[in-house]
């Protein structure tokens, strides 16, 4: 049996959290296409492959950098979207400062809005039960 932590009004919350990974490529990178992207499957075992995988995460996965330093107490579990080709260079969600302006925004929405419809909808990423992705 899993230990739970407490979160706020009592509610209890398991170890396990759901992450949602997005892969997106701006137009200027469309010459990264043919084998030079990694792959969906690809990137899910980087992120959950257990005690690494040989040539993609030969010193661990990000699901194991959790695991391992939180003392086996906590899973993060990854969901990986499919690469999402947004509809601006790099440098307009960039806006001249490393993408720490809304503009960044833009691209995480249009991407969450095909993930959603891939995933059949964000429930899993709704730990609180408000009916939005937490």
């Amino acid at each position: 049996q899993r230990r739970q932590l407490q979160i706020d009004g009592g509610k209890t919350l398991k170890n396990v959290m759901q992450n949602l990974v997005l892969l997106i490529r701006f137009k200027n990178h469309d010459y990264r296409m043919n084998g030079c992207l990694p792959t969906k499957e690809e990137v899910h075992e980087l992120f959950n492959a257990v005690d690494g995988h040989d040539t993609l995460a030969p010193s661990g996965s990000v699901r194991d950098c959790f695991r391992y330093n939180s003392y086996d107490t906590f899973d993060l579990q990854s969901r990986v979207c499919s690469w999402c080709d947004v509809d601006m260079p790099e440098s307009y969600y960039g806006d001249g400062y490393y993408g720490m302006t809304g503009k960044l925004g833009e691209a995480i929405e249009e991407c969450l809005s095909r993930c959603e419809v891939e995933m059949d909808g964000f429930g899993d990423f709704d730990v609180d039960g408000d009916g939005r992705m937490d």
